[in-house]
């Protein structure tokens, strides 16, 4: 039926696989078409099956543009602590964690969202290319001490820095690898201005 629920999917799976576009719900639907078993309409479904099993390069290295940005708790868990932070902090290492898993879905050409995001270990389970022990890794994070916690999430996001700089060298990784290793110090003007500059990736 022209203009129909089906054609409007169908628009919405080709700003993903035809525009390249990253980030965005559609992309779960993707992942249940691919998944799912076809209890009706066999030759439509396993049609969009064929269109969307082939993932485009042009997608897999906006995903990771995209998914490649990190608050870095690893050197400001005391100051978070101080100052009544606990949402701030849990809100900042859910996005870091599930940024970790975007970019490694970018490297690995497999569809994500962080949508409803469930079934996490079956996920990393089929990433060729990513941290070891990541699922363990990930869900250790929530059980750690905010110090300890920042230092692996900090672990983290240098191994999968590293991945992309070997696996996809033409994305720029320098704005976060400014970052990393990085400490909180005393506030000075100088040291003030050095920290918006870093955080922003600006001159």
């Amino acid at each position: 039926m022209p203009g129909g629920p089906l054609a409007a999917w169908e628009t919405r799976w080709a700003k993903v696989v035809e525009q390249f576009t990253p980030g965005t719900e559609t992309q779960k639907v993707i992942m249940g078409v691919l998944d799912g078993v076809a209890l009706h309409g066999d030759d439509l479904i396993a049609g969009w099956k064929a269109y969307l099993s082939v993932y485009p390069e042009q997608l897999a290295e906006a995903s990771v543009r995209h998914y490649l940005r990190f608050f870095p708790l690893w050197e400001r868990t005391e100051r978070l602590e101080s100052r009544d932070a606990k949402l701030f902090y849990h809100q900042m290492l859910v996005e870091a964690s599930q940024n970790l898993l975007g970019v490694l879905a970018g490297l690995n050409r497999r569809y994500y969202s962080t949508f409803q995001f469930k079934r996490m270990r079956r996920f990393v389970d089929r990433l060729r290319v990513a941290p070891e022990h990541l699922a363990d890794r990930l869900d250790a994070l929530f059980m750690l001490d905010p110090a300890d916690a920042g230092i692996e999430l900090e672990r983290l996001v240098t191994e999968t820095v590293a991945l992309v700089e070997t696996h996809m060298p033409t994305v720029d990784t320098a704005s976060v690898r400014r970052l990393i290793g990085e400490r909180q110090r005393p506030w000075t003007a100088e040291s003030l201005r050095s920290d918006v500059v870093r955080l922003l990736g600006i001159q």
